[in-house]
């Protein structure tokens, strides 16, 4: 049963990237209060909810950059950030780089 609530929690946070999950609907939507949602997730896998989203976000970008497709811009608009600025400062968190650096240095 807990591991059901985790897979549909994170089946959830991948299927909608584009934005940012409730937390509070998404344990609401699963049938348990968003405290025990919280303490199974992070029991499961070692994340918090919020920070699994993050971090699947970060690893996301990397491929929509490194495609081609996506420039920082639209990146940050697919994965469902306010500001080019505010993904810029996640992504040189996550990974020491800015965007546009990190870029640079994996297309050579």
């Amino acid at each position: 049963s807990e591991s059901r609530l985790i897979r549909s929690a994170k089946a959830h946070m991948l299927e909608n990237l584009s934005s940012r999950t409730d937390l509070e609907k998404l344990a609401q939507s699963l049938g348990t209060s968003y405290s025990r949602l919280r303490s199974v997730f992070k029991q499961q896998t070692g994340f918090a909810p919020r920070q699994f989203e993050n971090m699947v976000k970060m690893n996301r970008s990397k491929d929509l950059l490194l495609s081609g497709n996506y420039n920082i811009s639209k990146t940050a608009e697919a994965l469902g950030y306010s500001s080019v600025f505010y993904f810029s400062r996640a992504f040189r968190k996550a990974f020491g780089r800015s965007p546009k650096d990190w870029v640079r240095l994996h297309k050579q």
